[in-house]
Parts: C-alpha cells; sequence; structure tokens
C-alpha cells in the first residue's frame, strides 16, 4: 500500500516508529528529518520527523522513482504488476469473475494510479409469461433491480436483480382469478344414492271369519 494513504489519524505517537525496520529503511528515506538524498529533491513538501525512524509516513519517500502495484485491487488480482513498477510504466491487475478490469495501473513519481475492477451488468431482458418487460432490459446495473409489468388479469409477484454479472429472476405473473373448484349442487351428481320410493305394503286382509 501507497505510504502516503496510510491513515494514521488515530496515532497519537510516532516516535521509533521505523527503527528496526531493516527492508523499510533500505527503500524509504525519511526526507522529514533529512533531505539529503535525492529522492528528496524531486518533492516540494513532505511531513516534517522528528527523528531518523520516526514517523509520520508521509515524512518518508521512496528512494527509487518506482511505486508498489503488488497489491490486490479491490474484487481483482494483482495480474502483471510487481513491487518495483517503474515510474512512467503501467501494469495490468485482473478482475474476479463478474467483473472488468477498467484502464491500468500506472506509476508517476513515486504516485501509483491504479486500475478499477467494476461489477459487470446482468441481461434481464428475458421475456416473461403473461407480461412484459418493462424497464428491464439486457444491460441492468449490478447492484439494481427491474419490474416486469403483468397482463391485464395477472399480478406479479417477485422481481429481477443484478449482482455482478449474475441476474436472480424471482418475477411471475400470476393468475388474479382464484382457482378454487366450482361447487356442483346437481343432485344426480350427488353422492347419495337416490331414494327409491317405499315399496308398497302388503295388503292388510281384515277378514273377519
Amino acid at each position: 500500500q501507497d505510504v502516503g494513504s496510510w491513515n494514521t489519524a488515530q496515532v497519537t505517537y510516532m516516535g521509533r516508529m521505523f527503527i528496526g525496520a531493516t527492508a523499510w529503511n533500505a527503500r524509504y528515506t525519511n526526507c522529514g528529518y533529512d533531505n539529503s538524498h535525492s529522492a528528496c529533491s524531486e518533492f516540494t513538501s513532505y511531513a516534517s520527523s522528528g527523528a531518523a525512524a520516526d514517523g509520520p509516513p508521509t515524512a518518508w519517500v521512496r528512494k527509487e522513482n518506482a511505486c508498489d502495484a503488488n497489491v490486490r485491487i479491490v474484487n481483482g488480482a494483482v495480474g502483471t504488476c510487481t513491487d518495483t513498477l517503474a515510474s512512467g510504466s503501467s501494469c495490468q491487475p485482473e478482475c474476479d469473475a463478474g467483473y472488468t478490469v477498467s484502464g491500468t495501473s500506472s506509476c508517476l513519481d513515486r504516485v501509483l494510479t491504479r486500475a478499477t475492477c467494476n461489477a459487470d451488468p446482468c441481461d434481464a431482458s428475458g421475456a416473461i409469461a403473461n407480461g412484459t418487460l418493462n424497464n428491464c432490459t439486457s444491460t441492468l446495473a449490478s447492484g439494481a433491480s427491474c419490474t416486469p409489468t403483468c397482463n391485464s388479469g395477472y399480478t406479479l409477484s417477485g422481481t429481477r436483480s443484478c449482482s455482478a454479472g449474475t441476474l436472480a429472476d424471482t418475477a411471475v405473473c400470476n393468475s388474479s382469478n382464484s382457482s378454487s373448484p366450482s361447487n356442483s349442487s346437481n343432485s344426480s351428481n350427488s353422492s347419495s344414492p337416490s331414494n327409491p320410493s317405499s315399496p308398497s305394503s302388503p295388503s292388510n286382509s281384515s277378514n273377519s271369519s
């Protein structure tokens, strides 16, 4: 990471910050304490420092005119970038799946400008049964959603949304009419058997003897 971008807002003491930091001292010089190194003359300003190993980081300047580009960019990887990208040179980071690289990372006078990885859009223009696309297009931005419109007699459920090139589609047009089966009251379709008329009782002979 570029030393100039370090956030030291919460640091209350910067003394001896880089003492014993062999690799750091081999690559950087504390111009804020001693500006005799030739690299210091290439800068118009830098923070002051109380001792050779003290901070703040903004008092230090890289000795060689190069940048450390060997740092993973957000949603990507370092690609061809190294920690010794010479001033005037550029390199090409790579992006994760679902992202596309924009530009290159370049170094100029020890200042690194990074490429970025932008989230891919989604194709949300697929037809929806019993409806129309409305605001759904083939280039739906990542993080955005769209809402198809349903034909008369249908109600929309769900939506279409995009996340880094992946479309989540839950939109469905459902019939607004109730689909409950009709209740037949036809007695001929009734499950109870028909009531036959009572058999005639045998005649009661009342002949008196």
